[in-house]
Order: structure tokens, then C-alpha cells, then sequence
């Protein structure tokens, strides 16, 4: 059994461009005077306190994110924010270099493989994720 984010694929990449690409959405449809930098440097920050508490609703972050910094954040930006952030998320994740030599290697031996893994915070986008990885 394997977990897929940050075991199989490296979200790094995948999570930096996704808080690049919501800063900037947010900075340019927000009211409000926050740098795209700062945003980016605040939306990392409330990830990591989120995923602490177990709280993957990225429309919260984006929520938390306005209440902070006065800004003005509809549902319809929220909505757009998250869909952003998943697709960046998504477009930018890799596989880690040796992944797919570790699985076909364990797979050829005759061992049952699995992933477990939590969720995104949206019904649908981790099964959406594992479908359109290389590794499946």
C-alpha cells in the first residue's frame, strides 16, 4: 500500500504554481491592496495550518485568506480560485524519478498493489487526480 501525494508524486511543484496562479487571480479580481507575493507567501501559511487540522476545503482558504486581509471574495471567485488551484496543482504535480520502476518491479514479483490516501476537500478530485496520473 502506498499513499499517492508526496510518496508516489511530488506535490511541490504542483502546489507552488497553484498558490502562484490563485495569488494572482485573487490580487486581480479582489478588492484589497495584498501583493500577489504576499498572497502566495499567506495562502502556503494556511495551507500548512490547515492540513494540521485535517481541513482541505480550499474555498475555506480562500475565506480565511479575504477575512485576513480585507478583501473583497465572492462564491463565484472562491469557486474559480479552487478550480485554479486544482488544475495548477494537478498540470504541475510529478511522478518522483523511480516511481513507476518501484511499482512495475513490485507488481512483476506477483504483489498485490494499493494506494490509500485522504481527500482533496472536493468530492471527486482525488479520484480525478489518480485517473489522470501516469502511474494508473
Amino acid at each position: 500500500m502506498f499513499d499517492f501525494d508526496d510518496t508516489l508524486v511530488d506535490t511541490a511543484p504542483g502546489k507552488q504554481e497553484a498558490y502562484r496562479r490563485v495569488a494572482r487571480l485573487i490580487h486581480s479580481e479582489a478588492d484589497g491592496n495584498v501583493s500577489p507575493e504576499e498572497l502566495i507567501k499567506q495562502i502556503s501559511r494556511i495551507s500548512e495550518e490547515m492540513n494540521r487540522r485535517r481541513a482541505y476545503s480550499r474555498d475555506e482558504w480562500w475565506r480565511i485568506l479575504a477575512r485576513e486581509h480585507g478583501l473583497s471574495v465572492t462564491k463565484h471567485l472562491e469557486l474559480r480560485a479552487t478550480v485554479a488551484y486544482w488544475t495548477s496543482f494537478r498540470q504541475h504535480t510529478q511522478l518522483y524519478p523511480d516511481t513507476l520502476t518501484v511499482l512495475k518491479a513490485i507488481k512483476a514479483h506477483g504483489i498485490p498493489l494499493g494506494v490509500v490516501t485522504d481527500t482533496d476537500g472536493w468530492v471527486g478530485i482525488k479520484r480525478w487526480r489518480l485517473r489522470t496520473s501516469p502511474i494508473f
